[in-house]
């Protein structure tokens, strides 16, 4: 009997150790599912992917367009270098003017909880880059939707 009885405390030890294991591993499996499905965020994630796609839409289709039109290559150039730092401000109402029917459509979605974003305060910051081409600018998002958490 005496012998079973340390292979019993061996047992003993390995199902506590597995068991807290395992409750350790449930815990954190449980935190990363309530930071990685917060409605919220996500909801600010999809807003923040929408508005830099209708920023780069705005920028390459119809800013950049009518800089080409428009302007010489000297002075399309100075105009972007003028705005490489302090960036072009493109409000959501702006946005939705300008946008085509497959982007109006993402428009009509900026919404959280029921109520509309900020059509003015919501904005894309819109970068240009050297050697400003067409495709040489970054885009930076502005959301005011009444998220509780920063974006």
């Amino acid at each position: 009997m005496e012998e079973t009885t340390p292979k019993r405390k061996k047992s003993k030890k390995a199902l506590i150790l597995i068991l807290l294991v395992a409750a350790v591993a449930a815990v954190a499996l449980t935190l990363f599912l309530i930071i990685k499905l917060d409605p919220e965020k996500q909801k600010q994630e999809e807003l923040t992917a929408h508005m830099e796609t209708l920023g780069s839409s705005f920028y390459t289709e119809i800013l950049y367009k009518q800089l080409e039109e428009s302007r010489s290559e000297a002075e399309k150039k100075e105009f972007l270098q003028k705005h490489e730092d302090t960036g072009i401000s493109v409000s959501l109402d702006n946005l939705d003017r300008t946008a085509s029917e497959e982007n109006k459509t993402r428009i009509e979605d900026f919404k959280y909880k029921d109520e509309d974003c900020d059509k003015d305060a919501t904005k894309v910051l819109i970068y240009p880059q050297a050697p400003f081409g067409r495709d040489d600018y970054r885009v930076e998002v502005k959301l005011e939707c009444g998220f509780s958490t920063p974006e």
